[in-house]
């Protein structure tokens, strides 16, 4: 078996499409060794928060790990990101290259 290189963490706590609570939040998080040192490497990270009584995004995103593939076969690991929100829902392509991720791709539909 070959050693990974990159670790993956999801989390999510989002209670509905309309509002956030305090500590709500969602977020892909990569981990690597670096050297001697585990690194954490943000893909994508909302934490939702409050002004006063009203929250920051009353619409929250929630976000999931579609696939781990080298979509143009360049050896180059991409990542595909699902999201969903009120009303709309996408999808982004993150390009992990060494400590760099990148968003190379993404696309939204947001329904009328």
């Amino acid at each position: 078996m070959a050693p990974m290189d990159e670790i993956f963490i999801t989390s999510t706590r989002v209670e509905g499409q309309h509002g956030s609570k305090p500590g709500d939040h969602s977020m892909i998080l990569m981990r690597k060794v670096v050297g001697s040192e585990a690194v954490t490497i943000p893909i994508l990270v909302d934490l939702y928060a409050y002004v006063g009584k009203s929250p920051i995004n009353p619409f929250p995103c929630t976000y999931s790990i579609g696939n781990f593939i080298d979509l143009n076969q360049d050896g180059v690991l991409e990542v595909t990101v699902q999201f969903e929100r009120w009303e709309g829902f996408g999808a982004s392509v993150f390009q992990v290259n060494g400590q760099n991720v990148e968003q190379v791709l993404g696309s939204t539909c947001i329904n009328p």
